[in-house]
Protein backbone atom coordinates (compact mmCIF):
# COMPACT_ATOMS: atom_id res chain seq x y z
CA UNK A 1 0.00 0.00 0.00
CA UNK A 2 3.22 2.30 0.93
CA UNK A 3 4.03 1.49 -2.60
CA UNK A 4 1.24 2.35 -4.72
CA UNK A 5 0.25 5.37 -2.69
CA UNK A 6 4.66 6.23 -3.56
CA UNK A 7 4.62 5.64 -7.38
CA UNK A 8 0.66 7.37 -7.51
CA UNK A 9 2.30 10.53 -6.09
CA UNK A 10 5.37 9.94 -8.91
CA UNK A 11 2.95 9.33 -11.63
CA UNK A 12 1.02 13.04 -10.55
CA UNK A 13 4.55 14.86 -10.61
CA UNK A 14 5.41 13.59 -13.55
CA UNK A 15 2.42 14.40 -15.72
CA UNK A 16 2.76 17.85 -14.25
CA UNK A 17 6.22 18.11 -15.55
CA UNK A 18 5.07 16.91 -18.80
CA UNK A 19 2.42 19.57 -19.03
CA UNK A 20 4.48 22.53 -17.90
CA UNK A 21 6.97 21.14 -21.01
CA UNK A 22 4.04 20.59 -23.35
CA UNK A 23 2.73 24.47 -22.54
CA UNK A 24 6.10 25.89 -23.36
CA UNK A 25 6.47 23.95 -26.72
CA UNK A 26 2.76 25.06 -27.48
CA UNK A 27 2.74 27.76 -29.95
CA UNK A 28 0.29 30.62 -28.93
CA UNK A 29 -2.60 30.88 -32.14
CA UNK A 30 -2.97 33.90 -34.35
CA UNK A 31 -4.98 36.77 -32.60
CA UNK A 32 -5.02 40.41 -31.95
CA UNK A 33 -2.13 41.46 -29.81
CA UNK A 34 -4.74 42.54 -26.93
CA UNK A 35 -6.11 38.57 -27.53
CA UNK A 36 -2.49 37.27 -27.37
CA UNK A 37 -1.59 39.59 -24.12
CA UNK A 38 -4.84 37.70 -22.45
CA UNK A 39 -3.97 34.33 -24.05
CA UNK A 40 -0.10 34.66 -22.43
CA UNK A 41 -1.23 35.80 -18.98
CA UNK A 42 -3.73 32.58 -18.77
CA UNK A 43 -0.99 30.40 -19.55
CA UNK A 44 1.26 32.09 -17.29
CA UNK A 45 -0.72 31.86 -14.46
CA UNK A 46 -1.44 28.02 -15.44
CA UNK A 47 2.23 27.50 -15.34
CA UNK A 48 2.30 28.76 -12.21
CA UNK A 49 -0.28 26.75 -10.06
CA UNK A 50 1.06 23.92 -11.95
CA UNK A 51 5.02 24.58 -10.53
CA UNK A 52 3.67 25.18 -7.78
CA UNK A 53 1.53 21.74 -7.15
CA UNK A 54 4.39 20.33 -8.77
CA UNK A 55 6.67 21.43 -5.34
CA UNK A 56 3.84 20.65 -2.94
CA UNK A 57 3.94 16.91 -4.69
CA UNK A 58 7.54 17.04 -4.55
CA UNK A 59 7.07 17.76 -0.60
CA UNK A 60 4.77 15.14 -0.55
CA UNK A 61 6.76 12.26 -1.58
CA UNK A 62 9.57 13.12 0.69
CA UNK A 63 7.25 13.25 4.07
CA UNK A 64 5.38 9.89 2.90
CA UNK A 65 9.01 8.01 2.49
CA UNK A 66 10.15 9.72 6.18
CA UNK A 67 6.93 8.66 7.65
CA UNK A 68 7.28 4.76 6.11
CA UNK A 69 10.77 4.98 7.20
CA UNK A 70 10.21 6.29 10.58
CA UNK A 71 7.16 3.13 11.14
CA UNK A 72 9.50 0.52 9.90
CA UNK A 73 12.23 1.56 11.94
CA UNK A 74 9.58 1.89 15.19
CA UNK A 75 8.65 -1.77 14.32
CA UNK A 76 11.92 -3.27 14.08
CA UNK A 77 14.08 -1.15 16.67
CA UNK A 78 11.98 -0.48 19.80
CA UNK A 79 14.02 1.79 22.32
CA UNK A 80 15.10 1.26 25.68
CA UNK A 81 16.39 4.27 28.10
CA UNK A 82 19.58 3.40 29.60
CA UNK A 83 21.62 6.29 32.29
CA UNK A 84 23.46 8.66 31.03
CA UNK A 85 24.58 11.81 32.86
CA UNK A 86 21.36 14.12 32.76
CA UNK A 87 19.77 16.89 35.02
CA UNK A 88 17.49 15.55 37.00
CA UNK A 89 13.97 14.05 35.30
CA UNK A 90 15.37 14.88 31.88
CA UNK A 91 14.97 12.15 29.42
CA UNK A 92 17.66 9.75 28.73
CA UNK A 93 18.99 8.68 25.36
CA UNK A 94 17.28 5.22 24.39
CA UNK A 95 19.28 2.26 23.14
CA UNK A 96 17.91 -0.81 21.06
CA UNK A 97 16.10 -3.69 22.22
CA UNK A 98 16.28 -6.37 20.01
CA UNK A 99 15.49 -9.53 20.99
CA UNK A 100 14.61 -11.03 24.64
CA UNK A 101 18.16 -11.76 26.48
CA UNK A 102 17.63 -15.39 26.99
CA UNK A 103 17.83 -15.44 22.57
CA UNK A 104 20.06 -12.65 22.26
CA UNK A 105 23.04 -14.41 24.36
CA UNK A 106 24.86 -18.33 24.42
CA UNK A 107 25.12 -18.30 27.74
CA UNK A 108 23.17 -17.04 30.78
CA UNK A 109 24.62 -14.15 32.48
CA UNK A 110 26.60 -14.71 35.57
CA UNK A 111 24.55 -13.16 38.21
CA UNK A 112 20.87 -12.49 38.66
CA UNK A 113 20.20 -9.03 40.05
CA UNK A 114 17.84 -8.36 42.97
CA UNK A 115 16.90 -5.36 45.44
CA UNK A 116 15.11 -4.80 49.04
CA UNK A 117 13.51 -1.99 49.78
CA UNK A 118 15.28 0.43 52.04
CA UNK A 119 18.54 -1.61 52.09
CA UNK A 120 20.53 0.35 49.77
CA UNK A 121 22.33 -3.15 48.05
CA UNK A 122 22.03 -4.74 44.61
CA UNK A 123 22.29 -8.91 45.67
CA UNK A 124 23.76 -10.35 42.99
CA UNK A 125 22.76 -14.02 42.75
CA UNK A 126 25.31 -16.51 40.80
CA UNK A 127 23.91 -18.66 38.05
CA UNK A 128 26.99 -19.71 36.37
CA UNK A 129 28.10 -21.22 39.16
CA UNK A 130 25.92 -21.76 41.64
CA UNK A 131 28.05 -22.63 44.60
CA UNK A 132 29.64 -19.44 44.58
CA UNK A 133 28.17 -16.89 47.55
CA UNK A 134 26.07 -14.31 46.93
CA UNK A 135 27.86 -11.10 46.09
CA UNK A 136 26.29 -7.70 47.70
CA UNK A 137 27.20 -4.43 45.91
CA UNK A 138 26.91 -1.42 48.70
CA UNK A 139 25.26 1.48 47.11
CA UNK A 140 26.76 4.75 47.35
CA UNK A 141 26.26 8.49 46.08
CA UNK A 142 28.63 7.47 43.20
CA UNK A 143 26.31 4.83 41.74
CA UNK A 144 23.54 7.50 41.05
CA UNK A 145 24.42 9.54 37.90
CA UNK A 146 21.48 11.73 38.79
CA UNK A 147 20.06 13.33 42.26
CA UNK A 148 18.69 10.90 45.14
CA UNK A 149 17.20 12.65 48.43
CA UNK A 150 16.76 10.06 50.60
CA UNK A 151 19.08 8.22 53.09
CA UNK A 152 18.24 4.32 51.71
CA UNK A 153 17.64 2.68 48.23
CA UNK A 154 15.07 1.79 47.13
CA UNK A 155 11.83 3.61 48.92
CA UNK A 156 9.20 1.01 51.22
CA UNK A 157 6.78 -0.31 49.47
CA UNK A 158 8.51 0.82 46.30
CA UNK A 159 7.79 -1.23 43.01
CA UNK A 160 10.38 -2.86 40.22
CA UNK A 161 10.02 -4.74 36.87
CA UNK A 162 13.33 -6.03 35.04
CA UNK A 163 13.53 -4.87 31.17
CA UNK A 164 16.20 -6.72 29.49
CA UNK A 165 19.62 -5.64 31.42
CA UNK A 166 17.68 -3.14 33.51
CA UNK A 167 15.65 -2.30 36.58
CA UNK A 168 12.50 -0.13 36.96
CA UNK A 169 12.35 1.08 40.35
CA UNK A 170 9.00 3.11 41.08
CA UNK A 171 7.13 4.94 43.66
CA UNK A 172 7.29 3.73 47.44
CA UNK A 173 7.18 5.77 50.70
CA UNK A 174 9.10 7.76 53.13
CA UNK A 175 7.64 8.33 56.90
CA UNK A 176 4.31 7.76 55.26
CA UNK A 177 4.27 9.79 52.41
CA UNK A 178 4.22 8.02 48.77
CA UNK A 179 6.29 9.46 46.12
CA UNK A 180 5.86 9.37 42.11
CA UNK A 181 9.83 9.42 41.45
CA UNK A 182 11.51 6.57 39.59
CA UNK A 183 14.83 5.51 38.98
CA UNK A 184 16.84 3.25 36.50
CA UNK A 185 19.47 0.71 37.68
CA UNK A 186 21.16 0.13 34.59
CA UNK A 187 23.76 -3.51 34.99
CA UNK A 188 26.62 -1.35 33.32
CA UNK A 189 28.21 -5.25 33.26
CA UNK A 190 25.76 -8.27 33.39
CA UNK A 191 28.75 -10.54 33.93
CA UNK A 192 31.76 -10.34 36.69
CA UNK A 193 32.77 -8.36 38.16
CA UNK A 194 29.39 -6.88 38.06
CA UNK A 195 28.55 -2.93 38.13
CA UNK A 196 25.40 -0.86 38.11
CA UNK A 197 24.47 2.64 37.77
CA UNK A 198 21.34 4.42 38.77
CA UNK A 199 19.66 7.31 36.98
CA UNK A 200 16.43 9.06 37.33
CA UNK A 201 13.35 8.26 35.08
CA UNK A 202 10.58 10.57 34.38
CA UNK A 203 8.01 10.34 37.27
CA UNK A 204 4.69 8.60 37.50
CA UNK A 205 1.62 10.99 36.96
CA UNK A 206 0.18 9.58 40.84
CA UNK A 207 1.72 9.05 44.28
CA UNK A 208 1.59 5.58 44.39
CA UNK A 209 3.21 2.83 46.67
CA UNK A 210 2.31 -1.30 47.32
CA UNK A 211 1.30 -0.50 43.94
CA UNK A 212 1.46 -3.08 40.88
CA UNK A 213 4.20 -3.15 38.17
CA UNK A 214 4.12 -5.55 34.65
CA UNK A 215 6.58 -4.93 31.53
CA UNK A 216 4.40 -5.90 28.46
CA UNK A 217 7.17 -6.70 25.84
CA UNK A 218 4.87 -6.91 22.96
CA UNK A 219 3.93 -3.20 23.05
CA UNK A 220 7.08 -2.39 24.73
CA UNK A 221 5.74 -1.16 27.70
CA UNK A 222 5.50 -0.21 31.65
CA UNK A 223 2.19 -0.45 33.10
CA UNK A 224 1.28 0.54 36.84
CA UNK A 225 -1.82 0.56 38.66
CA UNK A 226 -4.02 0.74 42.19
CA UNK A 227 -1.84 0.97 45.18
CA UNK A 228 -3.02 1.24 48.84
CA UNK A 229 -5.01 4.48 48.11
CA UNK A 230 -5.54 5.14 44.30
CA UNK A 231 -7.55 3.14 41.41
CA UNK A 232 -5.99 4.91 38.90
CA UNK A 233 -3.28 3.15 36.04
CA UNK A 234 -0.36 4.06 33.88
CA UNK A 235 1.84 3.03 31.08
CA UNK A 236 5.01 4.29 29.62
CA UNK A 237 5.71 3.23 26.17
CA UNK A 238 9.73 2.48 26.39
CA UNK A 239 9.73 3.56 22.80
CA UNK A 240 9.35 7.22 23.28
CA UNK A 241 11.84 9.85 23.92
CA UNK A 242 9.61 11.56 26.15
CA UNK A 243 9.18 8.86 28.83
CA UNK A 244 6.09 10.49 29.92
CA UNK A 245 3.51 8.04 31.83
CA UNK A 246 0.59 8.52 30.50
CA UNK A 247 -3.29 7.97 32.29
CA UNK A 248 -5.27 4.36 31.20
CA UNK A 249 -8.82 3.91 32.91
CA UNK A 250 -8.62 3.47 36.33
CA UNK A 251 -9.95 0.01 38.41
CA UNK A 252 -13.07 -1.17 39.72
CA UNK A 253 -11.41 -1.75 42.98
CA UNK A 254 -8.29 -0.70 45.13
CA UNK A 255 -6.11 -3.03 44.58
CA UNK A 256 -2.77 -3.22 46.44
CA UNK A 257 -0.50 -5.45 46.35
CA UNK A 258 -2.28 -7.43 43.89
CA UNK A 259 -0.58 -9.68 41.37
CA UNK A 260 -0.10 -8.41 37.14
CA UNK A 261 0.22 -11.57 34.46
CA UNK A 262 -0.37 -11.11 30.52
CA UNK A 263 -2.43 -13.57 28.97
CA UNK A 264 -1.18 -14.11 24.91
CA UNK A 265 0.04 -11.02 24.63
CA UNK A 266 -3.38 -9.26 25.18
CA UNK A 267 -5.00 -9.46 28.24
CA UNK A 268 -3.52 -8.29 31.16
CA UNK A 269 -5.03 -9.30 34.52
CA UNK A 270 -5.15 -8.14 37.79
CA UNK A 271 -6.22 -10.76 40.49
CA UNK A 272 -6.92 -10.18 44.04
CA UNK A 273 -4.89 -7.83 46.16
CA UNK A 274 -6.35 -5.59 49.27
CA UNK A 275 -8.87 -2.64 49.59
CA UNK A 276 -8.30 -0.15 52.37
CA UNK A 277 -11.64 0.48 54.22
CA UNK A 278 -10.60 2.07 57.47
CA UNK A 279 -6.73 2.56 57.89
CA UNK A 280 -7.44 2.74 61.76
CA UNK A 281 -8.63 -0.31 62.59
CA UNK A 282 -7.00 -3.16 63.25
CA UNK A 283 -6.66 -5.00 59.37
CA UNK A 284 -8.14 -1.93 58.17
CA UNK A 285 -9.08 -3.42 54.86
CA UNK A 286 -10.24 -6.60 52.76
CA UNK A 287 -8.74 -8.96 50.68
CA UNK A 288 -10.53 -8.77 47.19
CA UNK A 289 -11.74 -12.01 46.19
CA UNK A 290 -12.26 -10.73 42.50
CA UNK A 291 -9.71 -9.85 39.20
CA UNK A 292 -9.77 -7.37 36.29
CA UNK A 293 -8.56 -7.96 33.19
CA UNK A 294 -7.85 -5.51 30.53
CA UNK A 295 -7.51 -6.01 26.28
CA UNK A 296 -4.02 -4.21 25.39
CA UNK A 297 -5.20 -3.91 22.09
CA UNK A 298 -8.07 -1.66 23.06
CA UNK A 299 -6.86 -0.04 26.26
CA UNK A 300 -9.59 2.63 25.85
CA UNK A 301 -12.05 -0.08 26.73
CA UNK A 302 -10.84 0.01 30.39
CA UNK A 303 -10.90 -3.20 32.33
CA UNK A 304 -14.19 -5.89 32.68
CA UNK A 305 -14.64 -6.80 36.16
CA UNK A 306 -14.79 -10.57 37.40
CA UNK A 307 -16.11 -12.00 40.67
CA UNK A 308 -14.37 -15.09 41.36
CA UNK A 309 -17.52 -16.42 43.62
CA UNK A 310 -19.04 -16.78 39.67
CA UNK A 311 -16.49 -19.50 39.39
CA UNK A 312 -16.76 -21.03 42.78
CA UNK A 313 -13.29 -20.13 44.14
CA UNK A 314 -11.98 -18.13 47.01
CA UNK A 315 -8.76 -16.76 46.16
CA UNK A 316 -8.74 -13.62 49.13
CA UNK A 317 -5.10 -13.34 48.34
CA UNK A 318 -2.13 -10.62 47.27
CA UNK A 319 1.69 -11.01 46.14
CA UNK A 320 1.32 -14.10 44.26
CA UNK A 321 4.46 -15.23 41.88
CA UNK A 322 3.06 -15.67 38.23
CA UNK A 323 4.54 -18.43 35.81
CA UNK A 324 3.09 -18.36 32.53
CA UNK A 325 2.72 -22.05 31.48
CA UNK A 326 1.26 -21.89 28.34
CA UNK A 327 -0.80 -19.67 26.39
CA UNK A 328 -3.80 -21.42 28.04
CA UNK A 329 -2.38 -22.13 31.43
CA UNK A 330 -1.00 -19.56 34.60
CA UNK A 331 0.08 -21.18 37.84
CA UNK A 332 0.12 -18.60 40.42
CA UNK A 333 2.51 -19.26 43.53
CA UNK A 334 2.18 -18.70 47.00
CA UNK A 335 0.67 -15.19 48.44
CA UNK A 336 -0.55 -13.82 51.24
CA UNK A 337 -3.93 -13.86 52.84
CA UNK A 338 -3.96 -10.99 55.66
CA UNK A 339 -2.13 -13.23 58.29
CA UNK A 340 0.55 -15.49 56.64
CA UNK A 341 2.86 -16.10 53.70
CA UNK A 342 1.08 -19.51 51.44
CA UNK A 343 2.78 -22.00 49.25
CA UNK A 344 -0.21 -23.04 48.01
CA UNK A 345 -0.19 -23.30 43.93
CA UNK A 346 -3.26 -22.27 41.73
CA UNK A 347 -3.81 -22.89 38.42
CA UNK A 348 -5.44 -20.58 36.44
CA UNK A 349 -7.22 -22.05 32.42
CA UNK A 350 -7.78 -19.92 29.65
CA UNK A 351 -9.69 -20.16 26.48
CA UNK A 352 -8.46 -19.89 23.14
CA UNK A 353 -9.50 -15.90 23.30
CA UNK A 354 -7.48 -15.40 26.31
CA UNK A 355 -10.36 -15.13 28.77
CA UNK A 356 -10.22 -17.21 32.11
CA UNK A 357 -12.65 -19.91 32.51
CA UNK A 358 -11.64 -22.02 35.74
CA UNK A 359 -8.94 -21.83 38.54
CA UNK A 360 -7.82 -25.09 39.91
CA UNK A 361 -6.86 -24.92 43.51
CA UNK A 362 -3.72 -27.28 43.87
CA UNK A 363 -3.17 -26.94 47.32
CA UNK A 364 0.38 -25.91 49.42
CA UNK A 365 3.90 -27.06 47.69
CA UNK A 366 6.15 -28.50 50.45
CA UNK A 367 9.10 -27.62 48.86
CA UNK A 368 8.04 -24.03 48.92
CA UNK A 369 8.64 -23.83 53.12
CA UNK A 370 7.19 -21.50 55.07
CA UNK A 371 5.66 -19.77 52.24
CA UNK A 372 6.58 -16.95 49.38
CA UNK A 373 5.29 -13.47 48.61
CA UNK A 374 6.11 -11.21 45.70
CA UNK A 375 5.65 -7.65 46.15
CA UNK A 376 7.82 -6.99 42.58
CA UNK A 377 8.31 -8.71 39.90
CA UNK A 378 5.73 -11.27 40.01
CA UNK A 379 6.65 -12.94 36.39
CA UNK A 380 8.70 -16.13 36.48
CA UNK A 381 11.78 -15.13 34.02
CA UNK A 382 13.10 -18.18 31.66
CA UNK A 383 16.16 -19.23 32.61
CA UNK A 384 18.10 -22.05 30.85
CA UNK A 385 17.87 -26.04 31.01
CA UNK A 386 13.60 -25.43 31.33
CA UNK A 387 14.12 -23.26 34.44
CA UNK A 388 12.43 -20.16 35.53
CA UNK A 389 13.51 -18.38 38.45
CA UNK A 390 12.63 -15.38 40.92
CA UNK A 391 12.75 -13.25 43.66
CA UNK A 392 10.25 -13.22 46.24
CA UNK A 393 10.29 -10.37 48.99
CA UNK A 394 13.09 -11.49 51.32
CA UNK A 395 15.29 -11.64 48.04
CA UNK A 396 15.63 -15.61 48.20
CA UNK A 397 15.88 -16.91 44.51
CA UNK A 398 13.34 -19.38 43.26
CA UNK A 399 13.65 -21.74 40.82
CA UNK A 400 10.49 -23.54 39.25
CA UNK A 401 11.53 -26.89 37.00
CA UNK A 402 9.05 -27.05 33.74
CA UNK A 403 9.37 -30.40 32.92
CA UNK A 404 9.32 -31.58 36.41
CA UNK A 405 6.95 -29.39 37.81
CA UNK A 406 8.96 -28.57 40.85
CA UNK A 407 9.93 -25.81 43.19
CA UNK A 408 13.54 -24.87 44.81
CA UNK A 409 15.29 -22.53 46.43
CA UNK A 410 18.77 -23.02 44.49
CA UNK A 411 19.58 -23.06 40.66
Amino acid sequence: MKINLLNSKSQIQEGISKGLESLDKEPLPALSNQSKRTNQEERNNIISKLQSLESVVIDLNKSLKKITLLKEKDIAEPNLPVNKPSERLEPVNPIVIDIPLQKAVQKLPDYFIGIKAKNSEIFAVPLAKPDTNIKIIKLNSSSFLDTYSFPTFPLENSRFVYIKDSILVTGGSEKNIAYEKCYLINNTNINDPISVSITNYAPMREKRERHNIIYLEHIAAVIVCSGFYTKSCEINYLNSNRQEWELLQPLREHRANATLFCVNNRFLYCVGGFQVIDKELPKGGVYLNSLEYLDTSELRNGWKFVDLMSLNISLKLCAMGVINVSSDKVLLVGGYDGEKYLTELNECIFDQNGILTKINQKGPRNELGKGVIFTSNQKFSDAVNNKMINFDSNCRLISYDKEKGTFGFKF
